[in-house]
């Protein structure tokens, strides 16, 4: 059976809010409070982007323009964020920390309380309403994974560099082969690919078998236990002789082998059997404790290599479809019970998939001056810090100045040398020399700049909600802005602002929807950006009178 989310709905609450008005939908909250807004996926989330405005009878009111689709919000009163009482209809927020208020505006402009409705196996329509003009649309994927690095005991104290690698580095990239129309851009960040590379790749080479996909598991914890990660010993251990510290890392650690999203688990139903046994203290067997290591690897590989031999960048392939199967249900089990031999195989399978991250983004990767490839690939200030702060702590003082401020932190050298590194690490790694960088966590100040001219960056990325704040009336976030870097405008770095709803709803909300469900929202929220041709013809014509 398919497993599907459901949401009630309230028809019958005649009060309920919000509500379609003339102009767009209007909100309401009643409250005493000095001042209120609204915060939502509509507007990014940005505290004071829409203020209510107060009535006679001393409630507050704001109308939106609001394009149709699903939209979580909540209210910002006297700077407490609370959900809309008047809105029965909530769901779990972005971080399952609580809940947010939910609302569907219809393609027909009503409004649903419910959050999303799954269409099932129902008909969908593929074709879309065609304004005439012409959209481009660029993606910018952000891989990127922290220092997991204990440096006292030279260990990767988190897994997530290993299971993204297998889920999603190599697949999102060598999916691009069969559609050779299709470029984007990834940032694939310094810390991100410093792990990959010295932790999984480097340490576990010498001891792989690549004719026989066996690891020699004897030979590799004598040189490198404990400084991998702890799953990788665990892996390849024999079962039976766990300690104790190893069956904490498997069962009990923040990180776990049930770390994993509701979604992801469903499609294991043995797996999950095995988690909701461990959410009840259960006493596991040796064959079980067996199959939950396992597990943890096959459950984070992504569906093709469970379905089918992958030959990968190198030449070598993967194919484990002698171990997992897939029902027509969706769901995934195994063939056979697990054995320690099929445990050390998972570990040479994972190797193979790491080791080729790097490869097929060279092999796929654009080429500024021949103009061949299909991916640019950005990257990241070394050890992804928050680089206005390193600058000068004080620029906080600008975006936050009723915050208490630390002593002041000013090393500018310091932050230099963040670009400059992850410059050197990138053009070590590619043969070439990084032109974009996405700032870590899209941290930016005019002040850091002219680092990243003086680095050769020519482009960097950030949020729509810094165009927001920038004090840039009317500017609107789909076009590309120069930011010079020197008084006389000579140099500049351009700066590229992204669509803060789109991102959050790839990144958090379609998580729980069937997939042609979300590729269906995805296509008519980017087209509602698309040009008329009227407008078209227009910037045609003025681009042909500069032109004479």
């Amino acid at each position: 059976m398919r497993k599907t989310l459901c949401f009630l709905l309230f028809p019958f609450l005649l009060s309920a809010q919000p509500r379609i008005a003339e102009k767009g939908v209007l909100f309401t909250y009643g409250k005493k409070v000095n001042g209120v807004s609204i915060v939502g996926d509509f507007n990014g989330w940005t505290r004071g982007a829409a203020p209510l405005r107060r009535n006679a009878d001393n409630t507050f009111s704001v109308l939106l323009d609001i394009h149709p689709g699903v939209h979580q919000y909540k209210f910002y009163a006297d700077s407490n964020l609370v959900l809309d009482e008047d809105n029965p209809a909530k769901v779990p927020n972005y971080d399952n920390s609580g809940f947010n208020s939910v609302f569907t505006l219809t393609d027909s402009n009503t409004i649903v309380l419910a959050g999303y409705l799954p269409r099932g196996e129902s008909a969908m329509n593929d074709v879309y309403p065609n304004s005439g003009g012409t959209l481009y649309l660029n993606i910018i994927w952000h891989q990127h994974q922290p220092l997991y690095l204990d440096p006292g005991t030279d260990q990767l104290q988190g897994p997530w560099v290993r299971t993204h690698a297998t889920k999603d580095y190599y697949d999102m990239a060598s999916i691009l082969e069969r559609y050779p129309n299709i470029h984007y851009n990834v940032n694939l960040t310094s810390s991100l690919l410093f792990q990959l590379k010295k932790y999984y790749v480097d340490r576990l080479a010498p001891f792989v078998d690549l004719k026989k996909d066996r690891v020699n598991a004897k030979k590799f914890l004598a040189a490198w236990e404990g400084k991998t990660d702890p799953w990788i010993d665990i892996a390849l251990k024999p079962t039976k002789s766990l300690k104790e510290k190893d069956l904490n890392y498997l069962l009990h650690d923040t990180w776990n082998a049930f770390g994993i999203s509701e979604v992801q688990i469903a499609r294991f139903p043995e797996y999950d059997a095995l988690r909701k046994g461990n959410a009840k203290n259960q006493k596991f067997s040796e064959q079980e404790l067996r199959t939950i290591k396992f597990y943890f690897y096959i459950a984070h590989f992504n569906p093709e290599f469970l379905e089918k031999r992958i030959w990968l960048a190198d030449g070598t392939t993967v194919d484990v479809t002698d171990l997992i199967t897939k029902y027509s249900d969706g769901t995934y089990h195994l063939t056979k019970e697990v054995t320690e031999d099929d445990c050390n195989r998972i570990i040479a399978e994972t190797y193979k998939i790491c080791a080729n991250i790097i490869p097929i983004h060279k092999k796929l990767m654009y080429n500024h001056l021949s103009h061949y490839g299909q991916i640019e690939v950005a990257t990241t200030p070394f050890f992804h810090p928050i680089l206005p702060l390193i600058y000068d702590s004080d620029l906080a003082r600008i975006c936050q100045p009723n915050d208490p401020m630390p002593e002041r932190f000013h090393y500018p050298q310091d932050a230099n040398a963040q670009v400059a590194m992850a410059v050197a690490f990138y053009t070590q790694t590619f043969g070439q020399a990084p032109l974009g960088m996405w700032p870590g966590e899209g941290s930016v100040a005019h002040e850091v700049i002219p680092i990243f001219a003086a680095n050769g960056i020519q482009w960097i990325a950030t949020d729509e909600k810094i165009l927001l704040r920038s004090k840039l009336e009317g500017r609107e976030k789909y076009y590309p802005y120069g930011v010079y870097t020197d008084a006389k405008q000579k140099e500049a770095v351009a700066a590229i602002f992204r669509d803060t709803e789109l991102s959050d709803k790839i990144g958090f909300t379609y998580q729980t929807y069937l997939g042609e469900d979300a590729a269906d929202d995805f296509v008519k929220s980017v087209l509602r950006y698309a040009p008329a041709a009227a407008i078209v013809d227009r910037i045609r014509l003025l681009e042909n009178r500069i032109a004479c």
